[in-house]
């Protein structure tokens, strides 16, 4: 006769976290930060935003819009906010749900210690101080001035002559990510073999 097959179970899964698994995580936050939810009138990127929530910490003030189907629970006394939706089987709902819940936490850090992205001018790219933008010197008669988004400052990693090693720091992660990148699309002339990285500053 065939032999019997032994019945077996999975002890673990391999099935990666939904972001429903992260939402359902209580967000914990020091007692110099406030949070708080404010009417947000709804704009054509997000038009059914009609709140946000409002993070303050001592380096400023950060907001994100959210959707009527999100949740709050804001306990000030405890320092702890818990995040959820109306439907939790709804799949767009259970993605919001985690993706403010990752917003949120960054908003917590960005008001507290804030964000910094190293950046290295390669090759003889130097940097020149403007008020309110960075000029990028990318040949002998080839220069760009690139505006600094508003709540990003940019700083000489060592001393003020040293204009190839940049800091690029502020609260919003998105907008300080995304600047210091822009300042990496800035090329010389191929054959100046001169770019713009992102990397650790020594």
């Amino acid at each position: 006769p065939p032999k019997a097959r032994l019945r077996t179970s999975r002890l673990f899964s391999t099935t990666a976290p939904t972001h429903s698994m992260f939402g359902r995580q209580a967000i914990k936050y020091p007692p110099q930060v406030t949070i708080t939810v404010e009417p947000h009138p709804p704009r054509p990127a997000l038009p059914t935003c009609d709140r946000a929530i409002v993070v303050t910490g001592p380096r400023g003030v950060l907001r994100q819009p959210i959707e009527p189907f999100v949740e709050l629970d804001i306990q000030p006394g405890a320092g702890v906010l818990q995040l959820s939706v109306t439907d939790r089987k709804n799949e767009a709902m259970k993605m919001r749900w985690g993706a403010i819940w990752k917003f949120v936490n960054n908003m917590i850090e960005g008001v507290t210690e804030g964000f910094e992205v190293p950046v290295l001018l390669l090759g003889t790219i130097k940097a020149v101080k403007e008020d309110g933008h960075v000029g990028l010197k990318l040949g002998a008669d080839h220069r760009v001035s690139v505006p600094i988004p508003k709540g990003v400052t940019v700083t000489y990693a060592d001393k003020e002559k040293d204009t190839a090693r940049l800091r690029v720091m502020g609260t919003d992660k998105e907008v300080v990510g995304q600047f210091a990148a822009k300042l990496r699309t800035y090329k010389a002339p191929p054959k100046k073999k001169k770019s713009v990285s992102e990397g650790e500053v020594q």
